[in-house]
Protein backbone atom coordinates (compact mmCIF):
# COMPACT_ATOMS: atom_id res chain seq x y z
CA UNK A 1 0.00 0.00 0.00
CA UNK A 2 3.19 2.68 0.25
CA UNK A 3 3.88 1.10 -3.02
CA UNK A 4 0.56 2.85 -4.38
CA UNK A 5 0.90 4.93 -7.45
CA UNK A 6 -1.04 8.67 -6.60
CA UNK A 7 -1.40 10.97 -9.43
CA UNK A 8 -0.45 14.42 -8.76
CA UNK A 9 -2.82 17.25 -10.30
CA UNK A 10 -1.68 19.59 -12.35
CA UNK A 11 -2.37 23.19 -12.02
CA UNK A 12 -4.59 24.07 -14.89
CA UNK A 13 -6.79 21.03 -14.01
CA UNK A 14 -6.97 21.25 -10.33
CA UNK A 15 -9.69 21.89 -8.61
CA UNK A 16 -9.89 25.04 -6.85
CA UNK A 17 -9.60 24.98 -3.02
CA UNK A 18 -12.67 24.37 -1.44
CA UNK A 19 -14.66 27.63 -0.28
CA UNK A 20 -12.51 29.75 -3.11
CA UNK A 21 -14.79 30.38 -6.36
CA UNK A 22 -12.69 29.82 -9.51
CA UNK A 23 -10.63 32.78 -10.48
CA UNK A 24 -12.23 35.33 -13.45
CA UNK A 25 -11.49 37.64 -15.46
CA UNK A 26 -12.79 41.43 -14.32
CA UNK A 27 -14.96 42.59 -17.03
CA UNK A 28 -13.29 45.86 -17.53
CA UNK A 29 -10.27 44.15 -18.98
CA UNK A 30 -9.82 45.22 -22.18
CA UNK A 31 -9.31 41.37 -23.94
CA UNK A 32 -12.64 40.48 -22.60
CA UNK A 33 -14.62 44.03 -22.96
CA UNK A 34 -13.51 44.08 -26.75
CA UNK A 35 -15.09 40.75 -27.42
CA UNK A 36 -18.57 42.09 -26.14
CA UNK A 37 -21.12 43.03 -28.11
CA UNK A 38 -21.42 46.22 -26.27
CA UNK A 39 -18.19 47.08 -26.87
CA UNK A 40 -18.24 49.27 -30.52
CA UNK A 41 -21.70 50.78 -28.95
CA UNK A 42 -19.18 51.75 -25.39
CA UNK A 43 -16.97 53.65 -27.77
CA UNK A 44 -19.27 55.12 -29.74
CA UNK A 45 -21.56 56.66 -26.30
CA UNK A 46 -18.25 58.00 -25.13
CA UNK A 47 -17.25 59.16 -28.53
CA UNK A 48 -20.48 61.17 -28.47
CA UNK A 49 -20.34 62.20 -24.87
CA UNK A 50 -16.90 64.00 -26.13
CA UNK A 51 -19.00 65.37 -29.80
CA UNK A 52 -21.73 67.07 -27.19
CA UNK A 53 -19.06 68.45 -24.91
CA UNK A 54 -17.11 70.35 -27.94
CA UNK A 55 -20.72 71.46 -28.76
CA UNK A 56 -21.46 72.97 -25.71
CA UNK A 57 -17.84 74.06 -25.10
CA UNK A 58 -18.28 76.32 -28.47
CA UNK A 59 -21.94 77.25 -28.34
CA UNK A 60 -21.60 81.07 -28.21
CA UNK A 61 -18.31 81.84 -27.78
CA UNK A 62 -17.02 83.79 -30.44
CA UNK A 63 -14.05 85.67 -28.81
CA UNK A 64 -12.53 87.36 -26.26
CA UNK A 65 -13.87 90.84 -24.84
CA UNK A 66 -11.86 93.65 -25.14
CA UNK A 67 -8.98 91.55 -27.69
CA UNK A 68 -9.20 92.61 -31.27
CA UNK A 69 -7.34 89.97 -32.53
CA UNK A 70 -9.54 87.86 -35.21
CA UNK A 71 -10.18 84.26 -34.24
CA UNK A 72 -8.21 84.86 -30.25
CA UNK A 73 -9.67 81.49 -29.40
CA UNK A 74 -9.14 79.55 -32.61
CA UNK A 75 -6.98 76.56 -31.02
CA UNK A 76 -7.30 77.17 -27.41
CA UNK A 77 -11.16 76.35 -27.15
CA UNK A 78 -11.64 72.68 -27.08
CA UNK A 79 -14.49 72.83 -29.56
CA UNK A 80 -12.14 73.88 -32.23
CA UNK A 81 -9.12 72.44 -31.01
CA UNK A 82 -10.46 69.31 -30.30
CA UNK A 83 -12.17 69.10 -33.80
CA UNK A 84 -10.52 70.59 -36.07
CA UNK A 85 -6.53 69.46 -34.67
CA UNK A 86 -7.29 66.12 -33.10
CA UNK A 87 -10.48 64.56 -34.30
CA UNK A 88 -10.29 65.26 -37.97
CA UNK A 89 -6.17 65.17 -38.27
CA UNK A 90 -6.76 61.85 -36.50
CA UNK A 91 -9.53 60.65 -38.81
CA UNK A 92 -7.60 61.94 -42.20
CA UNK A 93 -4.13 60.36 -41.15
CA UNK A 94 -5.86 57.21 -39.44
CA UNK A 95 -7.92 56.75 -42.33
CA UNK A 96 -5.47 55.17 -44.74
CA UNK A 97 -4.17 52.72 -42.03
CA UNK A 98 -7.56 51.48 -40.38
CA UNK A 99 -10.02 52.02 -42.58
CA UNK A 100 -13.75 51.65 -41.47
CA UNK A 101 -12.13 50.73 -37.82
CA UNK A 102 -13.18 54.77 -37.12
CA UNK A 103 -16.50 53.24 -37.53
CA UNK A 104 -16.46 51.40 -34.10
CA UNK A 105 -15.71 55.10 -32.59
CA UNK A 106 -17.80 57.56 -34.90
CA UNK A 107 -20.79 59.12 -33.04
CA UNK A 108 -22.61 60.12 -36.35
CA UNK A 109 -22.52 56.27 -37.51
CA UNK A 110 -24.14 55.14 -34.30
CA UNK A 111 -27.01 58.16 -34.43
CA UNK A 112 -27.60 57.59 -37.41
CA UNK A 113 -28.34 53.58 -36.74
CA UNK A 114 -30.04 54.08 -33.36
CA UNK A 115 -32.41 56.55 -35.30
CA UNK A 116 -32.79 54.30 -38.44
CA UNK A 117 -34.61 51.97 -36.04
CA UNK A 118 -37.48 53.87 -35.90
CA UNK A 119 -37.42 55.72 -38.76
CA UNK A 120 -39.30 55.49 -42.13
CA UNK A 121 -37.15 53.49 -44.06
CA UNK A 122 -37.48 54.94 -47.29
CA UNK A 123 -34.68 53.81 -49.72
CA UNK A 124 -32.02 56.09 -50.59
CA UNK A 125 -32.50 57.46 -54.22
CA UNK A 126 -30.54 55.32 -56.26
CA UNK A 127 -29.81 58.47 -59.16
CA UNK A 128 -27.50 59.42 -55.55
CA UNK A 129 -25.92 56.41 -54.81
CA UNK A 130 -22.55 56.96 -55.59
CA UNK A 131 -19.76 59.41 -54.05
CA UNK A 132 -20.48 62.78 -55.91
CA UNK A 133 -22.74 64.08 -52.86
CA UNK A 134 -20.48 63.02 -50.56
CA UNK A 135 -17.40 64.21 -52.58
CA UNK A 136 -19.49 67.79 -52.80
CA UNK A 137 -20.43 67.98 -49.37
CA UNK A 138 -16.50 67.48 -48.23
CA UNK A 139 -15.49 69.96 -50.80
CA UNK A 140 -18.21 72.68 -49.27
CA UNK A 141 -16.77 71.51 -45.68
CA UNK A 142 -13.58 72.26 -46.97
CA UNK A 143 -13.93 75.73 -48.59
CA UNK A 144 -16.92 76.89 -45.51
CA UNK A 145 -14.22 76.23 -43.10
CA UNK A 146 -11.20 78.53 -45.40
CA UNK A 147 -14.15 81.49 -46.32
CA UNK A 148 -16.22 81.27 -43.33
CA UNK A 149 -12.86 80.77 -40.54
CA UNK A 150 -15.18 77.53 -39.30
CA UNK A 151 -12.24 76.64 -37.79
CA UNK A 152 -11.27 80.35 -36.28
CA UNK A 153 -14.29 80.96 -34.30
CA UNK A 154 -15.75 78.18 -31.26
CA UNK A 155 -19.09 78.95 -32.07
CA UNK A 156 -19.06 78.38 -35.59
CA UNK A 157 -17.46 74.77 -35.09
CA UNK A 158 -19.87 74.04 -32.35
CA UNK A 159 -22.65 74.96 -34.81
CA UNK A 160 -20.67 72.75 -37.78
CA UNK A 161 -21.09 69.61 -35.32
CA UNK A 162 -24.47 70.37 -33.92
CA UNK A 163 -25.55 70.53 -37.84
CA UNK A 164 -23.40 67.59 -38.61
CA UNK A 165 -25.17 65.14 -35.39
CA UNK A 166 -28.81 66.56 -36.64
CA UNK A 167 -27.80 65.51 -40.35
CA UNK A 168 -26.68 62.12 -39.23
CA UNK A 169 -29.82 61.86 -36.80
CA UNK A 170 -32.51 63.32 -39.75
CA UNK A 171 -30.80 60.69 -42.44
CA UNK A 172 -31.59 57.87 -39.97
CA UNK A 173 -34.94 58.69 -39.41
CA UNK A 174 -36.27 58.77 -43.04
CA UNK A 175 -33.85 56.28 -44.97
CA UNK A 176 -32.77 52.69 -44.08
CA UNK A 177 -29.21 52.01 -43.25
CA UNK A 178 -26.25 53.89 -42.88
CA UNK A 179 -26.98 56.45 -45.78
CA UNK A 180 -24.99 59.63 -43.82
CA UNK A 181 -21.81 56.94 -43.76
CA UNK A 182 -22.24 55.93 -47.47
CA UNK A 183 -23.53 58.52 -49.16
CA UNK A 184 -23.66 62.12 -46.42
Amino acid sequence: TSMEKRSIPIPSTAEPPPGRPPAQLPWWRPARLARRSVFPALLQAVALGVLLFMIVAGWGLHGVEGIDVQGALMYTNIATFGFWVVWFMTLVLLLPLVGRLWCTVCPLGWCNDLAARWGLKLAWPRRLQNLVLMGLLLLGLTLGAEQFSLNRYPDYTALLLAAVLVAATLSGLIFRGRVFCRYL
